[in-house]
């Protein structure tokens, strides 16, 4: 496996800025030897992330005009959907775990349609009771804890999105979820298929507290059937030691049920690296593309819990996925570790 380990790293950075549109995110070469950082190597690298503008969008400024309330926690997880209006400006959306519309910390999802200066130009609520959602929610759910955009799934010419739900009780208490919503020009659902503990094709094992839904990521198609394929976070589960966490790789339908599915853990999927408890393992994922072209995308999963050099200073695992969503080779990033040489 050949990569430069050096760029990957900063491209994995870089690359996540990016792709969410933010064009005010600029890398620089200038010779500026106060804003030089030292590599692994003890050389310096010149990369650099400057911001060019910035726009807030909160209950009273960007010119969103959606109903926020206290505690709702509006930007817990943002996820660029794409270009839902069809006006040539990219969308987001924008979880919001502790609404309360129909019951407490029910959630709620936000979708943005954007404009080039980065205000809103409206907004659409997806709730309980708004935005045509026809999915059950209840108290503690948190809908909205995760978001992923998954592309035109359905291939009905409109952007479709991943949602979150880790405090769902299908099957035992926040085992969690995730909800497919496919989604119309205007931002609302047009139809919706919940994943979770013996639902939606999924027939992984899930326990009490497994919080499965608290990451997920559109990481591309991993088995090569044309249909891009998802991750999900379930940090708290226990193979091996207690919240060690763990990954589904969940090869997906057009109808947004899953047809396999493929865990990742200290005990499975080929993954040989080493979980502790307490490690959370699965707390925040994304997709990098292929990394080390073999022509099967790659995942990168955050271990906030993971104790290299200390406790609780954290990790990233780099994981090189087979096209049977198993684990052929993994890399960690922490403190000293992984090429990486940033203080925690």
């Amino acid at each position: 496996m050949h990569f430069n380990k050096r760029y990957a790293y900063a491209l994995i950075f870089v690359s996540s800025l990016l792709l969410t549109g933010s064009s005010g995110f600029r890398c620089s070469s200038d010779d500026d030897s106060k804003n030089k950082n030292k590599n692994s190597s003890g050389g310096e690298t010149d990369i650099r992330v400057r911001v060019g503008d910035e726009q807030k969008i909160s209950a009273d400024s960007g010119g969103f005009n959606g109903n926020l309330d206290d505690g709702d926690q509006f930007g817990s997880a943002i996820a660029d959907p794409g270009d839902l209006e069809v006006d040539g400006v990219r969308d987001l959306a924008v979880g919001t775990p502790f609404n309360d519309d129909d019951g407490s910390d029910e959630g709620a999802v936000w979708i943005l349609f954007m404009d080039d200066d980065g205000r809103v130009d409206q907004q659409q609520k997806i709730s309980s009771n708004a935005g045509s959602f026809g999915g059950d929610l209840n108290d503690d759910d948190l809908f909205g804890s995760a978001v992923a955009g998954i592309g035109d799934l359905n291939n009905d010419g409109a952007f479709d999105l991943a949602v979150g739900v880790p405090g769902d009780d299908k099957g035992g208490t926040d085992r969690g979820g995730v909800w497919i919503l496919f989604l119309d020009a205007e931002g609302k659902v047009r139809q919706q298929q919940k994943i979770a503990d013996d639902a939606g094709g999924f027939g992984g094992n899930l326990d009490d507290d497994d919080r499965f839904g608290s990451a997920v990521a559109d990481i591309g198609d991993v088995n090569g059937d044309g249909i891009p394929d998802l991750a999900v976070g379930s940090p708290n589960n226990d193979s091996g030691s207690d919240n060690a966490g763990a990954v589904w790789i969940l090869m997906m339908q057009a109808d947004g049920k899953v047809d396999a599915w493929q865990k990742v853990s200290d005990s499975a999927g080929g993954f040989n690296g080493n979980l502790d408890a307490d490690d959370h393992f699965g707390a925040a994922i994304t997709g990098i593309g292929d990394l080390d072209n073999n022509g099967v995308p790659d995942l990168a999963v955050g271990v906030p819990g993971n104790d290299k050099g200390g406790t609780d200073r954290g990790a990233v695992w780099i994981l090189f996925l087979n096209a049977e969503g198993k684990v052929q080779q993994e890399q960690k990033i922490a403190d000293d570790a992984g090429g990486f040489g940033g203080g925690t």
